[in-house]
């Protein structure tokens, strides 16, 4: 779980350096999935529904933990791989005027919000400082 976390941190960081690097994003939505589903499956380990208590101290259960590890770095390598060809087949679908023209469009949208967010604060301001002061 350590080493997930670590490269979750890290591939987040390459996300935020190079913004418009698809390989960032996909590798940073795949160590979350290895990290979420591994600390999910890590509570059945420990807290079993059957109430039997794995043996930490039992060879054989701890490599069937190491095996349920890799299990997860595949399954979730293939979850994130179809929803990754799913993006693509969609893009790719749409020619280039229309997913431009959708871009743009959300670009301006979330650009209007926060100018009107920005309007708000700027409205409000001097309220919240008169009531700072009393």
């Amino acid at each position: 779980v350590v080493y997930t976390a670590f490269l979750t941190c890290v591939t987040m960081l390459c996300e935020m350096k190079y913004k418009h690097n698809i390989l960032a994003a996909i590798s940073r939505s795949y160590f979350f999935c290895v990290q979420s589903t591994w600390l999910c499956h890590m509570a059945f380990i420990l807290f079993p529904p059957s109430g039997n208590s794995w043996d930490w101290n039992d060879h054989t259960q701890m490599m069937l933990a190491a095996v349920l590890f890799n299990w997860h770095f595949g399954l979730n390598i293939v979850i994130v791989g179809i929803i990754a060809a799913v993006a693509y087949c969609q893009v790719k679908r749409k020619t280039p005027e229309q997913v431009s023209s959708y871009l743009e469009r959300d670009f301006f949208e979330s650009r209007r919000c926060q100018r009107g967010r920005r309007d708000h604060d700027v409205e409000y301001m001097p309220m919240m400082c008169d009531e700072e002061k009393e």
